[in-house]
């Protein structure tokens, strides 16, 4: 400027750099300036136009394009020009058509010259970056996407989310409007083509963070929030402090459902931590008041909500960033707007980024919404009025509709609810979506099937789009009319034959209406066609269709059981020779499918070898996308990821299990993506199990910080705290989360197990009335019902356990472990060891040695007659006594009715001791066989360990039993059999003390009670070994810690308490346990005249 004031391009250069930097009164000065000089300058018109439209003034600016129209067609048209022509033409006119016809047109152009220029030669890689002015494109992406919400009344295509591949597609629909023709589906594919170029933006300019932002805002405007997520991921990676992206972030959160609710929490935080002014913004409100709305804070959510609109000023318009309708100009057809796009900048309207329409009737919405929460209906009402005369005739007034119908529904009145959706005019965009919310009260509230899918016949009437008929498939559907489902979907077939999303559709359907075999023909039917049609001529798009249906048809016969046709196809489908990117992600499909074949025929070391095949496909497109589309790195290496987790969890299944290689793999697919949950999840597992507490509480730390609301990973922090000793903590966390989650029954089920093994029963059992207490019907369900039941068990209630979990067996999701548990109750109700208790079933007589070893956990005190009757609905009486055999047979009855789907090793284990029980050598046999198969696949499984060792200590083996145990206790402690090991210590420590090695045996039961500080048998162990050596004051307290754990409920050791009290001359003590036993068991022999008369006689003395 200073060598050549005179200089028409320096002086547009000039405004353009004041038009980004805000000051539009210098641009314009600029703009004019340069224009006088060259009235041909298009960069000098072309910014003054653009600070016109900044200033509302479509006239003006309609004017001076239509004068430099004239004088362009002698130098022919320009993109930038095309571009204005449709922001004139939106803005002035409202005219959807002419706008997106200009946009194609500008992208077209822009298009032409960009591969001109990487054609030449001459043109170097600066004017070759120059003509691809990724600054354009961005402009025209934010247009095309402005019809992202107001493309269809009826909601979105779903065809358009497959086309719009790149700059020839845009070049079809600029041919499609330019002629007229199509305009409504150009229209309807204006918004996934302005995707398409805002992902070339993405990737010819990585550095450009707002084409990334407004990337993400699209995808989550699509509904397709985790691809919204990896964009904002990347921006977030090269800038950390952008507190535009933390807050869509947040909103990206929300949208993925309420277990993101502390990341949408985290997110808006890091936006106010990074710019204070923030607060300020009415995006930060608004996604503050959404999230006090989740939380049902609801007064902040108001709070929020009317701070929001404050800041947008009454009736203000929306600065658009690329967002609604209303940017600037025309909304859709409605009343003007204040404010518009910035001339030639590109930054948002705000610092925090801009709202759209949709954003600013969302408010409006919140805040009715959290005055009906808090009751305040006339306040609501007031909101609703004042969203009704702002967004009148706009695309969002539906919106209003539908919180004015949710406000008439919350006072009781759904009729006038129904007539106020149905006053929609049928000419009005907002019309389908105001008859699919009509449809959902017609259906919720009148339960009228017959309206309910005639609001969907009404659109395809008035609208016979493709879209349209998807719905009332999907309405027919919801009311089980699949046949009539079928039906409109080849409806919208026969409208759009090549839409592989419809494609894909109707075969989903058939198999959700399970025609299978109709369904299978179908898909060999359309990939005959579509292989047939694109022999020679493949798209990528073709061959990714080709691919899903191939995946779809595989999974379909795998159902159907038809392994021999799966392989079959697999295998033609490995047989191809084509090595790009998507036939390699059909391949991984492919590999993966025969996987589950292979693992539904058994075969879990071929399922294995499959699945690291797959994994190294991914890996090969890995590399192929690092070179060619780094914008889909995020996607395939979650794939990845994924794999290394299926992977791990094959080794894990297989026979013997490879826990050092499944750990390998989890830490890979760590490697490929850092906070993936399900990976970190299992090594936490696999970690805590092997005992391996350090490297543990290093991958729960990472499994809290990638999901800080999982229910998984707080259960997991509490076992390591319990791992650690820290049981007050553990208990804490557990009771923490169970009281802010009530209906987590399945970690109610772990935190009753692991309280149990910590000794803190009582804690347990104060969790399991709270889940009780927790609704009207809560203590019926099945969950909660085998929650009580397991502290029944573990309070030796034997018959209220099993009333329990008889209850919860009939429940898919709890069946199969009420069974386990009744199966366990019934071969040792007393919860002793197995051992113990066939032998003292053996050796009752009705009568019990000196220490009162004759067991009352059979026979006369009538244990399992109460529990058999409540499991087989026997009418018995409470004395009657069930014997081993009838218990044997009520446990091997509950076993063969595990579907075999469900069985699992643990329930050969299982049927051993059930077996065992029996005391006959057939049974014996039988039993020994299933553990002797079960040795062969692993030899390290504890659970088989200690069944055959109590097996060979029932047939009189205690050596060949000695040497089980010892082969048990060199084994690393497995948190997820705990029970077994401690069962393993105590069957030791029994034989040692019978052998009088009794420091061998106190250190069995001190490890006991290392892993379960809940073991009666322990404690009772300790205080037979104490009295053997006549210390019966120890005995004493160790039978007193027993009979606490037992809750007072187990007649033997009451008699040894008793036993123990007189001989260390505590008689008073002596007889109140005596009356206790006999409260319980009125028959127990010898009690009177060895312990209460002798006591007595000694008091008296």
């Amino acid at each position: 400027m200073e060598a050549d004031p005179r200089n028409a391009q320096a002086l547009a250069e000039t405004g353009s750099i004041q038009a980004q930097l805000g000051d539009l009164d210098a641009a314009t000065e600029s703009f004019t300036a340069a224009a006088r000089l060259d009235d041909t300058c298009v960069e000098a018109v072309a910014g003054l136009i653009w600070c016109q439209l900044a200033a509302g003034r479509w006239e003006d600016a309609g004017a001076q394009l239509e004068m430099f129209g004239m004088v362009q067609e002698t130098v022919g048209r320009s993109a930038h020009m095309a571009l204005l022509d449709a922001i004139v033409a939106w803005r002035r006119s409202a005219d959807p058509y002419a706008h997106v016809a200009y946009l194609a047109e500008a992208r077209t152009i822009h298009a032409r010259e960009w591969r001109k220029a990487r054609a030449d030669p001459s043109v170097s890689v600066y004017e070759a970056l120059t003509a691809l002015d990724p600054t354009l494109m961005l402009r025209i992406a934010r247009e095309l996407l402005i019809h992202a919400r107001s493309s269809d009344g009826s909601g979105g295509d779903d065809g358009a989310a497959d086309g719009g591949g790149g700059a020839e597609g845009d070049e079809e629909a600029a041919a499609e409007a330019a002629s007229g023709a199509g305009s409504d589906a150009s229209i309807r594919r204006a918004a996934s083509v302005g995707l398409a170029i805002l992902k070339e933006v993405a990737s010819v300019a990585p550095g450009m963070s707002e084409a990334r932002l407004l990337l993400a805002r699209a995808h989550l405007r699509a509904g397709n929030a985790d691809e919204a997520s990896r964009a904002l991921v990347d921006v977030l990676a090269a800038d950390s402090g952008n507190a535009p992206a933390h807050l869509l972030m947040a909103q990206v959160a929300l949208a993925q459902g309420l277990r993101h609710l502390p990341t949408a929490k985290a997110s808006l935080e890091q936006a106010l931590a990074h710019n204070l002014r923030a607060h300020a913004s009415p995006v930060y409100q608004l996604v503050a008041a959404r999230v006090a709305y989740a939380e049902r804070k609801y007064a902040d959510a108001a709070r929020a909500a009317q701070l929001a609109i404050k800041a947008l000023g009454a009736g203000a318009g929306s600065a658009s960033g690329g967002g609604g309708a209303a940017a600037g100009g025309r909304s859709g057809g409605g009343r003007p707007r204040g404010t518009a796009e910035g001339a030639l900048a590109t930054v948002s309207a705000g610092p925090m980024g801009d709202l759209t329409d949709s954003d600013r009737v969302r408010l409006y919405v919140l805040l009715a919404e959290s005055h009906t929460a808090r009751d305040q209906l006339k306040e609501a009402t007031a909101v609703i009025d004042d969203a009704t005369s702002i967004f009148a005739g706009t695309p969002e007034e539906v919106d209003v509709l539908i919180a004015h119908a949710r406000l008439t529904l919350a006072k009781g009145s759904a009729e006038a609810a129904v007539r106020m959706l149905g006053g929609v005019p049928t000419d009005s965009p907002a019309f389908g979506r105001a008859q699919r919310v009509k449809a959902d009260i017609l259906l919720k509230h009148r339960r009228d099937r017959r309206a309910f899918i005639q609001c969907f016949r009404e659109v395809v009437e008035r609208r016979p789009t493709t879209a349209a008929r998807v719905a009332l498939s999907e309405a027919y559907m919801r009311i089980s009319m699949p046949e009539e489902a079928v039906a409109a979907l080849q409806d919208a077939l026969d409208d759009a034959p090549d839409d592989g999303a419809l494609v894909r559709r109707m075969g989903r359907a058939l198999v959700r209406m399970h025609d299978f075999d109709r369904a299978a023909r179908y898909y060999d039917e359309a990939l005959r066609r579509l292989e047939a049609g694109s022999a020679g001529s493949a798209t990528s798009l073709d061959a990714g269709l080709i691919a899903s249906l191939r995946q779809d048809l595989v999974e379909l016969l795998v159902r159907q059981r038809r392994f021999s046709d799966a392989q079959a196809l697999i295998d033609e489908d490995l047989a191809r020779t084509e090595r790009d990117a998507i036939s390699l992600r059909g391949t991984r499909q492919s590999l993966r499918a025969m996987a589950l074949v292979q693992q539904g025929i058994g075969d879990a070391g071929a399922a294995v070898v499959t699945l690291e095949h797959s994994l190294k496909v991914q890996q090969r497109i890995v590399t192929l996308l690092r070179r060619d589309a780094p914008e889909l790195l995020a996607a395939e290496k979650d794939s990845a990821a994924d794999l290394c987790h299926e992977v791990a969890q094959a080794l894990l299944a297989a026979r013997p299990p490879d826990e050092a290689q499944a750990q390998r793999y989890l830490r890979e697919g760590l490697h490929a993506k850092e906070s993936h949950v399900p990976c970190l999840l299992a090594l936490s597992r696999l970690l805590l199990r092997r005992g391996e507490v350090a490297h543990a509480e290093r991958a729960v730390v990472s499994l809290r910080r990638a999901a800080p609301g999982s229910v998984d990973a707080r259960m997991l922090e509490a076992e390591l705290q319990l791992a650690q000793g820290s049981v007050d903590a553990a208990a804490y966390q557990m009771g923490e989360l169970l009281e802010a989650r009530p209906g987590e029954h399945d970690a109610l089920a772990r935190a009753v197990r692991l309280l149990k093994l910590a000794g803190r029963l009582d804690d347990a059992e104060k969790m399991v009335a709270v889940a009780e207490r927790a609704g009207k019907a809560a203590a019926r369900e099945p969950g909660v019902r085998f929650c009580r039941g397991l502290v029944n068990r573990y309070r030796n209630k034997p018959e209220d356990a099993i009333a329990c979990f008889n209850e919860a067996r009939h429940s898919a999701a709890w069946g199969v472990r009420a069974v386990e548990q009744m199966v366990w109750t019934y071969v040792s109700p007393d919860g002793d060891a197995v051992w113990r208790t066939a032998r003292s079933d053996r050796d009752d007589d009705g009568g019990g040695d000196g220490a009162g070893r004759g067991g009352p956990a059979m026979g006369p005190r009538g244990r399992r007659g109460g529990a058999a009757a409540a499991a087989t609905g026997a009418d018995r009486k409470g004395g009657e006594a069930t014997s081993p055999i009838e218990a044997s047979d009520v446990a091997l009855a509950l076993l063969g009715g595990i579907a075999p789907k469900n069985r699992t090793r643990q329930h050969s284990v299982l049927r051993a001791y059930a077996l065992m029980i029996r005391g006959q050598p057939s049974a014996t046999s039988e039993a020994q066989a299933i553990l002797a198969e079960l040795f062969s696949a692993d030899e390290a499984f504890a659970p088989a360990i200690a069944a055959m060792a109590t097996l060979l200590l029932l047939s009189g083996e205690t050596t060949k039993a000695k040497n089980q145990l010892k082969h048990l206790s060199r084994l690393p402690v497995d948190v997820e059999a705990s029970e077994d090991f401690v069962r393993g210590y105590l069957m030791l420590a029994d034989v040692q003390m019978e052998a009088s090695k009794n420091d061998i045996a106190i250190r069995m039961c001190q490890e006991a009670l290392k892993r379960d500080r809940a073991s009666a048998l322990a404690w009772e162990i300790l205080g037979d070994i104490a009295e053997r050596e006549m210390s019966y004051a120890d005995a004493a307290d160790h039978f007193a810690k027993a009979w606490a754990v037992d809750s007072e409920r187990t007649a033997r050791v009451g008699y040894k308490l008793a036993f123990n009290y007189l001989k260390s001359r505590r008689f008073t003590k002596a007889i109140d346990i005596c009356h206790k036993v006999l409260e319980h068991f009125p028959g127990y022999p010898k009690i009177q005249e060895t312990i209460i008369d002798v006591a007595r006689k000694s008091l008296r003395a």
